[in-house]
């Protein structure tokens, strides 16, 4: 044993060491490396990052000395015995392994060895000449010539000494390396200067070249960039000399890249190729810029026996291209180019033939090309049959390869099998099967290469088939032994191996040579046409099956060597595509491949490109594709260029990654392209695994979780690890489904975090794209194992039956097919196909590529697959081949193919299912079911119908079938009951869909909606589809117009609220009265008008009627007192006794007038005799638009007939979006209509449509409360003093206007409040509802009588709630702004008022229980609350309303059945006060955080939902403060110019504070917020109407938002800070979460600390104290990181929060326990507090733990909303600039 002469040798030495020299040239030691030591004769073991150092350096390197063992164990002789690497961090620079062979061959003692130089380890050293430190010789090219002018070279910039730099060039290819002196052979030699580059220079070199980023620059003489088009030509080396005191020699001697100099120098773009002239003849040109000489060969055919008939020599020019005229006879010839230039692979001058790279057609085998003209593309093939294609996320894709279309199909004609022209054969399997899948749904076919490749011999008598062994076994090895001995010589591959981008292959046409391949081409895409299908050709752009100066395929490096193909920095060629990377960065390879595509749509009239590795192809060049097919036109070239598809495989790896050589088209680059690509995520979520895992690895529909491989064969966790996969990828379904959008926000995942941007959902890989059309989805294609194969793989031992795995197909396939963005599915998934298992099915022959349409036949269990990628797991096939029961039968095809086309049919029956627009998408698709408590294995998707985002037809509906379709995506291996998802805009039932109510599928059959419970029942493993269809009267827009009421019936006995609120307990009397009163009214209701609703529908009957059928105008008025009436108005001229009225036995005046009688827009008033015998004229009580004279001033007000006619201008079109979803958080901005201008004056509702409402959406606000809506006389009472409830104010517009807001609101997702006066009126008498009080008995007036009548502070009257028609006034009213305005809630103004006989005034509401329910309790007025909430939950059950109370009676907000008044929410009016009062008298080291936590928590949580609001518009009114005055006062004047400081110490703190109080407040105060118009951003000054006092200005009385996007303004940081609250507040639900802790208030420091949701909240109120290494406790262990900041400089702070820290938590033991830290389980230490600050930190992920900077799920959201924020400011700015 070679160890026993080891040990013998050391008997005799003395020490057990080993020397060890390693090469390292001088440039490449700066890295400092050290070596790393294992094996069994080492006595040292490093760690890895702890290598050996070395002991000393010289010329040859680094010497190392190590320790070997004493006694060395007893090995074979060529055992490893000692392994070394030399590595600077993880870059490893060099390996070598010795055995003990080799140890004892260096004798005993202190061994040394040299390594690195040659081959293998030597025991003697190298002479030292003979070592240069160089890589010339070896080819290698580390130089890069990037300009004329400036050479790149990375040893440069570690240059430490003085240095002379050559550039050396030789003509003829003679430079030879002579040892350390240097090089020898060149023709010219020019010094180069070291040199620095600006930075302009620079970021336009190192961005051209991001790979060099770090290298040295070296600047050309004059007389070299003069001569660099001639240099290049040459071979080039730089030579670098140093003198150490031994005189000068090599530092570094490498080859120059010229591939960039190239692009500077000749970039052309004038014709290339072959060519015919005018006058008949072909003229040919070579891009050829390095080449010293071209000819031209010319062959008589295509025979590679022939010699050339003749040579002729090609031109040269200045622009690098050869060019030659030829003679007409030319034409059907053949040629080639011939080549001299120097060659960068073998160092030498060669002589190299090549085919033209523009060839369009060619002989076999791509020997020669053809001279020829492509006729012009035949008129009468042009895509007949095809369906019309409108837009590119329509398409819907099958992944077809010519040859499996047709090889094995005995109903093709033979000499057509495997060949172009069986597609254009009519009546075979293939046809009809294709023509069946067109006519369900399917719109392209992708054929897999079908340019030219060179992996098929291409003539027949070169191809060899396999003699295949018919009797060998199901799982034998046999049938892959046959197909692989002849695998390179038989007639199938996949084609990825391309030789000329512009032929067609020829394997697949009847006569590879000559111009049949063309023809027939073109004959297979016109079959297609024909078939109503159109063609996506799959291209290989990425690389080149050939390289190098010999070789039949290398093409393109023999026309310029070096330039097309991409190189690593030291000049190899790149591989990672698996061969020859092309680089596209240069611009004559983008340019050819432009141009190949071009060719394509032109010539061949296909439809579409699917590009191979994509990702490997720069963006610029594939964005310049897209370009170049949207300038083809149908006028001008026949073709519908933007209609052409433009997908690809977008992954990232090899040198491409990180975008190392410039963006490339992969995944993360292409939003907004409008260019598709791959989307793996769904596949790997619906099957699971990956490519690359155990096969047997489980998703979504195969079982995973919900029927799991037991443990101990497959390993994917335990129950709870399975449970949460399984979840993940259902979020990750349910984002595909979504279309992958970036932008697309779940409402809540599978871990409870609320409205999750998809871009941050699970690490955020799944969702990248910008556009539906831009992500094209599959679950299985041509690599990997077959759609059945995965599930045989995949369904565990349980799932016995066939039946199992197909209906596992199935639910892949719908996935898939309800996915919105383009599906892509591979041919043979609707039949079951088999591969036998095959993983790589790329050069497995016809046998194993088996694709029979009918069924009969299928290739599982026709052996084993190939050894090469599937050996390792041949011993787990084996019984799966075995198993007859596994084989897919012809049955189970058919049915297969009879559910593809059902689930296709399904998907074109509405556009729905698969919308085109992102917009569409983001506010139609929504995921009931999803959240923290889905269920698993289940994924729900609604679609909602409305109108699309960016139709060509404003206002057009997306659907005209259906108004929602609801997807069930069942895995579970049980039926299942779902509830049926609430929608806002439900108008009709749900039912399955038509297509699978006849599904051939009897279990999809079973499916359907129980309308007793209300409940979804979907079947086991199906994919089921729900439609619930518009209303077959009007259409949508006409339904969204109506309200479709469910009667709400009574429920309990309304003393609920005792058992839940023991302190109700001793009011058991008063709950009991209350509800017999409500109940008692309820029934006197229903006995009267049939239902609640139906009493409420006043409006129908009184005021202004038309009848539909005869057009006669109807008016009715309620007013018993009256003695006489008539109607008045311009349609009468004003004559009293015209139109008199009569009087019926209730009190109700009417006339009938005809059709036309009154016109639209015409003023009328009633006039009515009182009973002393005088005149009144008065506005009608249910006038829908009422209107003063502007320009008269004190005029007062007359009535308006609104009913504008079709064709009016007034009109309005109709509501046509959907109304948004009501939000888990209601974040509502207050605004008024009339004073939202930033112009002194009055805004109109078209305007603030225009010019707010996307300023209030942009913020983050979901809501939006319109004040002063009701038409009210007095502009100054801020809308709350009414005269008309059922009018919109005249100041703004009109009613048909008001809609026109309503409309765009909800366009914008915004929901819209209308702040409803019910608890008074305005007692003005002339212009409004007052009127109508002649002094009668409260049972004849809306008015309570005496002073219960009036209210002396608002100087108002009081309505009389149990007269019966009061109620059916103010009920009628909810319903009118509900059904007329469609709007989504109101805001009850002055509930106060109505809930005590004495209305709040001089109370100060203490809490105790006995001040709410007594004798000064207005039970009248209680019970209408109680009516009204009920009636809009009837109407509208999502409507929402908010009681604006002070007194905080308990109930308020407690459903009516619950002995409630059945409010949603309640204002939280103590806040405001809170704030006022320590702004106003408390200095800021004396507030309390007691008084401040209590105040803001003091609500009935978990009982009662609150709105918080730090000021509202109480707080804006003249005589009163915002909190911005309060906090600035004047400096807001002076103080508020950004110098880029925090400002003045008042502007420092009152930011602070401003911005802080908002977060507290939305983050304690309630379960919503609030905010004032214009507080956002700290408005200066207050509110002031016009008025005598002010000279009726409008000054004080608008908003300037103009401040807020005034670049040069503070305004911008607070109302940033509002924009990022909001965003966190969007992406995780805090403000409404039921989680809420205060585990910190510390009186002392001012600290306040609590959780809200998932967020930790500190709060620093301190004036100036920082706190450093500040503990604090956090609910759940973990990693946590500031997620926002209010001192960050994005605000304008002082930016002292460490962003980058992640905190790592500590255990704090048992909450509660001794020594526990604030009751919380874990803590973290916070490496600073600022003073006067919150701080929001968020618990990270697990999978983003590691990562520093904002760029967590919630902080990378709240970013991303500045952005949009910051753009939208611009886009202002700059349309500002512009007016």
């Amino acid at each position: 044993m070679a160890s026993d002469a080891l040990i013998a040798s050391e008997a005799a030495g003395t020490k057990k060491s080993l020397r060890v020299h390693l090469r390292l040239a001088r440039k490449d030691r700066s890295t400092r490396p050290g070596l790393h030591v294992w094996g069994p004769a080492s006595a040292l073991h490093t760690d890895w990052h702890e290598p050996l150092r070395p002991e000393c350096e010289d010329w040859f390197g680094l010497t190392f000395d190590v320790e070997l063992v004493a006694e060395p164990p007893q090995e074979e002789e060529h055992a490893l015995a000692i392994g070394l690497i030399l590595h600077a961090g993880d870059d490893k620079m060099h390996t070598s392994e010795l055995s003990w062979a080799d140890l004892a061959s260096l004798g005993p003692g202190v061994r040394e060895v040299w390594i690195g130089h040659a081959e293998k380890p030597s025991a003697q050293a190298p002479e030292q000449d003979a070592m240069p430190d160089a890589d010339f010789h070896k080819l290698r090219a580390r130089a890069h010539w990037v300009s004329p002018s400036l050479i790149l070279l990375r040893t440069v910039a570690d240059l430490k000494e003085p240095a002379r730099v050559t550039l050396h060039a030789s003509s003829s290819a003679q430079l030879v390396l002579s040892g350390v002196s240097g090089l020898s052979g060149s023709d010219s030699q020019h010094e180069l200067e070291p040199t620095m580059l600006d930075p302009e220079e620079a970021s336009k070199v190192f961005g051209a070249h991001p790979y060099l980023e770090g290298c040295g620059c070296l600047r050309l003489p004059a007389a070299a960039v003069d001569a660099a088009k001639q240099l290049c030509k040459q071979q080039l080396a730089v030579c670098i000399k140093v003198d150490d005191g031994d005189g000068p020699q090599i530092w570094d001697c490498t080859g120059v890249q010229v591939g960039a100099l190239l692009d500077e120098c000749f970039r052309y773009d004038g014709p290339l190729g072959c060519n015919e002239l005018p006058d008949g003849g072909v003229s040919f040109n070579l891009w050829a810029p390095t080449a010293l000489s071209v000819e031209l060969l010319v062959y008589d055919g295509p025979s590679e026996a022939l010699q050339p008939s003749e040579v002729k020599p090609m031109e040269g020019s200045a622009d690098g291209v050869w060019r030659l005229k030829g003679p007409m006879l030319w034409h059907g010839m053949y040629y080639t180019y011939r080549v001299q230039a120097f060659h960068p692979m073998t160092g030498h001058i060669e002589s190299m033939e090549a085919v033209d790279p523009y060839s369009v057609a060619c002989s076999a085998d791509a020997g020669r090309s053809l001279i020829c003209q492509l006729m012009p593309w035949d008129s009468t093939w042009t895509q007949q049959g095809l369906p019309q294609f409108t837009h590119r996320a329509d398409a819907v894709i099958y992944e077809l390869h010519v040859r499996d279309f047709s090889s094995r199909d005995s109903s093709v004609q033979d000499e057509f099998r495997g060949k172009y022209l069986a597609f254009v054969q009519e009546g075979t399997n293939g046809d009809k099967h294709l023509r069946k899948l067109a006519a369900a749904g399917l719109t392209h076919v992708h054929l897999l290469p079908t340019a030219d490749f060179g992996s098929v011999p291409e003539r027949a008598a070169d191809r060899a088939e396999p003699k295949m062994p018919w009797m060998a076994g199901r799982d034998s090895e046999d049938q892959q032994k046959a197909v692989m001995a002849v695998a390179d010589k038989d007639a199938f591959n996949w084609g990825y191996d391309p030789v000329l981008y512009g032929v067609p292959e020829g394997s697949y046409a009847t006569d590879p040579d000559g111009l049949a391949r063309v023809t027939e081409h073109r004959r297979m895409v016109a079959g297609l046409h024909k078939k109503g299908l159109r063609v996506v050709v799959d291209v290989v752009y990425n690389h080149v099956f050939g390289s190098g100066p010999v070789g039949k395929y290398s093409v393109l490096d023999k026309c310029v060597p070096g330039y097309y193909l991409r190189r690593t920095e030291d000049g190899q060629t790149e591989n990672s595509t698996c061969m020859n990377n092309t680089a596209t960065e240069r611009y004559m390879m983008e340019r050819h491949v432009v141009d190949m595509v071009r060719h394509w749509a032109v010539e061949h009239r296909v439809d579409g490109f699917r590009f191979d590795l994509m990702g490997h192809i720069t963006l610029r060049c594939i964005q310049r594709i897209r370009n170049t097919l949207d300038s083809l036109s149908l006028e001008k070239h026949g073709i519908d260029g933007p209609m052409l598809l433009m997908y690809g495989e977008g992954w990232e790896f090899g040198e491409i990654e990180g975008a190392a050589r410039g963006a490339t088209a992969c995944q993360r680059m292409l939003a907004g392209t409008g260019i598709g690509s791959f989307n793996d995520h769904l596949r790997s979520a619906v099957l699971g695994g990956s490519p690359f895992s155990d096969p047997r690895t489980q998703g979504f529909a195969t079982g995973l979780f919900t029927r799991p491989w037991p443990n101990d064969e497959v390993q994917q966790g335990d129950n709870d690890t399975q449970n949460e996969k399984l979840r993940i990828a259902s979020d990750n379904i349910r984002l595909c489904l979504a279309a992958s959008l970036k932008q697309y926000c779940l409402a809540e995942d599978c871990f409870g975090h609320k409205r999750v941007l998809a871009s941050n959902l699970h690490g955020g890989h799944v969702a990248y794209v910008s556009a539906p059309e831009e992500v094209v989805n599959f679950i299985c294609v041509h690599d990997n194992e077959t759609l059945y194969d995965s599930t045989v793989w995949k369904m565990p031992p349980s799932c016995t039956s066939s039946d199992d795995r197909m209906r596992a197909n199935w639910l892949c396939t719908a996935v898939l097919a309800f996915c919105h963005g383009v599906p892509l599915f591979h041919a043979g998934d609707e039949i079951l196909r088999s591969k036998s298992l095959d993983r790589d099915s790329y050069n497995s022959g016809d046998w194993f590529n088996l694709l029979d349409f009918t069924g009969e036949e299928s290739a599982f269990g026709t052996g084993l697959p190939p050894w090469g990628k599937n050996n390792s797991k041949w011993d787990m096939m084996k019984p799966l081949l075995r198993d007859t029961s596994l084989r897919p039968t012809a049955k189970m095809a058919a049915a297969t193919t009879a559910k593809f086309c059902e689930l296709l049919g399904i998907r074109r029956s509405t556009p729905l299912l698969g919308l085109r627009d992102a917009q569409d998408v983001m506010s139609k698709v929504r995921f009931p079911g999803s959240g923290g408590g889905q269920l698993p294995g289940v994924v729900v998707m609604e679609v909602l119908n409305g109108p699309s985002a960016h139709a060509s037809t404003p206002g057009a509906m997306l659907c005209s079938k259906y108004s929602r379709v609801i997807v069930v995506l069942s895995a579970r291996a049980q039926e299942v009951r779902l509830p049926v998802p609430a929608s806002a805009t439900s108008q009709g039932a749900l039912q399955l869909h038509p297509l699978q109510q006849t599904s051939s599928d009897p279990v999809t059959r079973e499916a359907r909606v129980d309308e007793g419970t209300n409940e979804l029942v979907v079947p086991a493993m199906s994919a089921i589809v729900f439609v619930e269809s518009l209303p077959a009267e009007g259409g949508y827009s006409q339904a969204m117009t109506s309200i479709r009421s469910v009667e709400r019936p009574i429920r309990g006995d309304g003393l609920g609220l005792l058992a839940t609120d023991s302190a109700c307990g001793p009011f058991h009397g008063h709950f009991e009265y209350r509800w017999k009163t409500y109940i008692d009214l309820r029934n006197s209701v229903k006995s009267s008008a049939d239902s609640l609703t139906e009493f409420a529908a006043g409006y129908k009957r009184l005021g202004f009627t038309k009848d539909q059928a005869s057009g006669a105008i109807t008016y009715r008025e309620w007013l018993p007192p009256a003695q006489s009436m008539c109607l008045v108005g311009d349609f009468n001229s004003w004559s009293e006794g015209v139109t008199p009225l009569t009087r019926d036995d209730f009190g109700t005046w009417e006339v009938t007038l005809p059709a036309g009688a009154i016109e639209h827009r015409s003023r009328v008033k009633f006039c009515a005799v009182k009973h002393d015998g005088s005149k009144v004229y008065r506005v009608p009580a249910w006038i829908r638009w009422s209107c003063c004279d502007l320009g008269k001033f004190g005029s007062t007000y007359d009535g308006y007939y609104w009913d504008p006619p079709a064709d009016c201008k007034d009109r309005f079109a109709g509501f046509l979006t959907p109304r948004p979803g009501t939000p888990q958080t209601l974040r509502i901005y207050e605004a008024h209509v009339g004073m939202s201008s930033t112009e002194p004056k009055c805004n109109s509702y078209l305007e603030f449509a225009r010019d707010v409402l996307p300023r209030i959406k942009g913020a983050g606000y979901n809501c939006v409360q319109l004040m002063a809506i009701m038409e009210h006389s007095y502009y100054g009472s801020f809308g709350y003093h009414v005269t008309s409830p059922f009018a919109v104010s005249s100041r703004s517009g009109t009613p048909d206007e008001f809609k026109q807001l309503v409309e765009e609101a909800h366009r914008l997702g915004l929901l819209v409040l209308i702040d409803l006066v019910h608890s008074h009126v305005s007692s003005n008498a002339d212009d409004g509802l007052n009127g109508m009080d002649f002094g009668q008995d409260e049972n004849d007036c809306y008015f309570c009588s005496g002073e219960r009548g009036y209210h002396t502070e608002w100087d108002s009257r009081l309505y009389c709630y149990k007269n019966y028609e009061v109620l059916r006034y103010l009920l009628s009213n909810l319903r009118w702004w509900l059904e007329e305005y469609n709007c989504d809630g109101f805001r009850f103004d002055g509930v106060t008022s109505m809930l005590y006989h004495h209305h709040g005034l001089g109370r100060s509401f203490t809490g105790d229980y006995g001040e709410y329910f007594s004798t000064d309790t207005n039970v009248d007025a209680v019970v209408y609350l109680m009516l009204a909430t009920e009636l809009v939950k009837s109407i509208r059950p999502d409507a929402v309303l908010i009681a604006e109370d002070v007194s905080g009676m308990p109930g308020l907000c407690v459903p009516v059945e619950e002995g409630g008044v059945g409010f949603d929410y309640r204002l939280a009016m103590s806040l405001p006060d809170l704030w006022i009062s320590l702004l106003k008298g408390v200095a800021d080291e004396s507030w309390c955080m007691n008084r401040i936590i209590s105040t803001l928590c003091n609500r009935r949580r978990g009982r009662e939902k609150t709105i918080a609001y730090a000021e509202s518009h109480d707080q804006s009114i003249v005589g009163d403060k915002t909190i911005a005055f309060w906090l600035m006062d004047a400096e807001m004047y002076t103080g508020m110019g950004d110098d880029g400081t925090p400002g003045s110490v008042v502007i420092a703190r009152g930011m602070a504070l401003h911005m802080l109080i908002r977060a507290i407040t939305m983050g304690l105060g309630g379960e919503g917020y609030l905010n004032f118009m214009g507080n956002e951003f700290g408005h200066p000054e207050w509110v002031d109407f016009p008025r005598e006092g002010n000279a009726w200005s409008y000054q004080h009385c608008r908003r300037r938002f103009d401040l807020a996007d005034n670049g040069l303004l503070r305004y911008k940081f607070l109302l940033r800070w509002d924009v990022s609250l909001h965003a966190l507040e969007e992406c995780t639900g805090f403000a409404s979460d039921e989680h809420l802790l205060v585990s910190c208030q510390d009186e002392e420091l001012k600290i306040i600390v609590f959780e809200r949701g998932s967020l930790l909240f500190v709060v620093n109120l301190h004036p100036s104290s920082d706190y450093s290494d500040y503990k604090v406790g956090v609910r759940d262990h973990g990693r946590y990181k500031v997620c926002l900041d209010s001192d960050a400089f994005d605000f304008r702070g002082r930016g002292r929060t460490v962003h980058d820290w992640v905190y790592f938590t500590q255990p704090e033991g048992v909450p509660g326990g001794p020594g526990n830290f604030n009751d919380r389980c874990a803590s973290i230490s916070l490496k600073v507090v600022p003073s006067r600050s919150i701080t929001v930190y968020e618990k990270m992920l697990e999978g983003d733990a590691q990562r520093t900077g904002l760029d967590t799920p919630v902080a990378k959201a709240v970013r991303n909303a500045l952005d949009s924020h910051e753009a939208a400011v611009e886009m202002r700015r700059q349309a500002n600039d512009q007016r």
